[in-house]
Parts: C-alpha cells; sequence; structure tokens
C-alpha cells in the first residue's frame, strides 16, 4: 500500500493534549513522554534523535524501546510479544554490537545500582549488563 499523503490528525489531537499534561506533570524520567512524543513526531513525517551522555546504553535502551512500540501500535503482537521483542532486539539486535565496537565488550555497561534506578522501560535482559564501563 502506498504510504499516506497526510499525517493522522485524529491520532494528533489526542496526542497533543497528552503530551503537554505529561510535560506539565513534571514526572522525573517520564519515558512515556518520549514515546508519546516519538509517535507525535512519526505520524508528522519528521524525525529526531535519541541520544544518552555516551551515546551507547541508555541510547539503546530508549531506541529499542521506542522500536517495539512503534512494532506494537502498527502490528499485533502476542501477549508478552513487547518484552520478547525488547530481550531480542536487546540481547541478539545490533546494539549489542555496538556495544563491542565502543567498549570491546557485547554486553551494556550498567552495573547494579544503575540497573535498579533505570526506567522499568529500560531494563536489560539479565546477562546483558556489566560490560565495560566507559
Amino acid at each position: 500500500a502506498d504510504p499516506p499523503l497526510a499525517a493522522d490528525v485524529p491520532r494528533l489531537d489526542v496526542l497533543f493534549p497528552t503530551i503537554s499534561q505529561h510535560v506539565r506533570s513534571k514526572i522525573s524520567k517520564d519515558v512515556q513522554l518520549l514515546t508519546l512524543v516519538d509517535e507525535a513526531v512519526r505520524l508528522m513525517f519528521g524525525s529526531r534523535v535519541t541520544s544518552c551522555k555516551s551515546a551507547k546504553d541508555r541510547t539503546a535502551m530508549s531506541v529499542t524501546y521506542e522500536a517495539v512500540c512503534s512494532l506494537s501500535r502498527n502490528h499485533a503482537l502476542v501477549s508478552g510479544g513487547v518484552q520478547n521483542a525488547l530481550s531480542a532486539l536487546r540481547s541478539h539486535g545490533v546494539r549489542p554490537l555496538n556495544c563491542k565496537k565502543n567498549t570491546g565488550s557485547s554486553k551494556y555497561a550498567f552495573n547494579g545500582f544503575q540497573i535498579k534506578i533505570l526506567p522499568k522501560e529500560y531494563t536489560p535482559p539479565i546477562g546483558s549488563y556489566g560490560g565495560k564501563i566507559t
């Protein structure tokens, strides 16, 4: 099918007030705000960038989460599909290869304390972290 030529205005009419509420709420580490903005930008055929301080581990968690949210919105995922897709991308996708290229280890450089304070949406699969911290 041909791609749509106009933004999904009804969906944007729902997203904008929701985004505004999230901004006003000043929630720390508001993953949902980032996900809503990602969806809005995509609906308007825009582009955006996600990057943490060193553009590695937290960035990997964010972009894989947003990719799976997009997958979930656009395709029917079975029960548990979101978590399975996240685990697969974070364990076997291009992100571990990116870690290997940047640090020499295919594991994310999170330590136990960092894992505890990450938003649940950004928690990597067990066994995929504990690599070299750079």
